[in-house]
C-alpha cells in the first residue's frame, strides 16, 4: 500500500496544512497492515526526513525526487549531520567493526 502524500505533503494522509507529520496517523496504518507492504509518500525533505526519524532506517520511501535520492541515503544511513543524534539511523556497531580508525 502506498500512502499518498501528493506534491506537496500539506493537508494529505500523515500531514497537516503545515506539512507537520502526524505520527499516529502513521502507527495506525502499521498497525493495521505492517511496515512490510507499506510504502510512505515522502516528496520533499521535510517528509522524508520526519519518516525516517520516526520509523528509522527501514521505512520504506517512494515518491522521491531522483535528485533527493543521494541525500536521503545519506541521511538513512546514518551519515548525514542532521541524523548523528537519531539512535535508530546510527550505523549498526557490526557495519563499523571492521573499518579502520584514521587519526
Amino acid at each position: 500500500f502506498v500512502i499518498e502524500a501528493r506534491e506537496s505533503a500539506c493537508g494529505v494522509g500523515l500531514f497537516d496544512q503545515n506539512g507537520h507529520f502526524n505520527p499516529a496517523y502513521a502507527d495506525r496504518f502499521v498497525d493495521a497492515f505492517g511496515h512490510e507492504i507499506l510504502m510512505f509518500e515522502a516528496p520533499n525533505k521535510a517528509s522524508q526526513f520526519a519518516l525516517l526519524n520516526y520509523f528509522g532506517r527501514e521505512v520504506h520511501l517512494c515518491n522521491v525526487r531522483l535528485e533527493e535520492l543521494l541525500r536521503v541515503e545519506i541521511y538513512r544511513r546514518g551519515l548525514h549531520s542532521d541524523a548523528f543524534a537519531k539512535e535508530n539511523l546510527r550505523p549498526h556497531k557490526r557495519a563499523l567493526a571492521g573499518l579502520e580508525v584514521v587519526r
